[in-house]
């Protein structure tokens, strides 16, 4: 029978080098309706709380949080599946972040491609114009 092997936290004598990562990974969506400038949306897991994601921000990307609005999504259960079953997709949280950039005066984060002519019809969120270009890193993979 195998036994569990649990890695000592902490030994007196020989003590290693640790990074702690949080459990929990934050997706960046592009919203479906749209948003103030300043406002970000992230898809969340469902334990995570507002202050969970101001801290995660704020500590691991150095982004400064304005405020954090956060609503669950509950998926609907009306499809069914080729044995005529309900199916249900899972429901997830969904997390408003409101952004404070320093860089602009009136505090809000400027966007380039909303500036000039119209909206961009690109599907590729636009780069942040100030010191918040942190964000998007979170975008590049699927989940961090």
């Amino acid at each position: 029978m195998a036994r569990r092997l649990i890695y000592p936290l902490y030994q007196i004598g020989n003590p290693q080098l640790r990074i702690f990562r949080p459990p929990f990974s934050l997706t960046l969506v592009r919203p479906g309706k749209e948003q103030p400038q300043d406002t970000v949306q992230f898809r969340i897991p469902m334990e995570m709380t507002k202050c969970d994601v101001r801290n995660y921000l704020e500590k691991i990307y150095n982004v400064p949080v304005g405020a954090v609005r956060t609503r669950i999504q509950y998926c609907t259960n009306k499809k069914r599946n080729h044995l005529n079953q309900k199916v249900k997709r899972p429901d997830y949280k969904v997390a408003y972040v409101q952004l404070i950039s320093a860089s602009s005066p009136t505090g809000r984060v400027e966007f380039p491609h909303q500036r000039g002519r119209g909206k961009s019809k690109s599907p590729f969120l636009p780069p942040l114009s100030c010191s918040d270009h942190r964000l998007y890193s979170l975008g590049a993979a699927a989940d961090i």
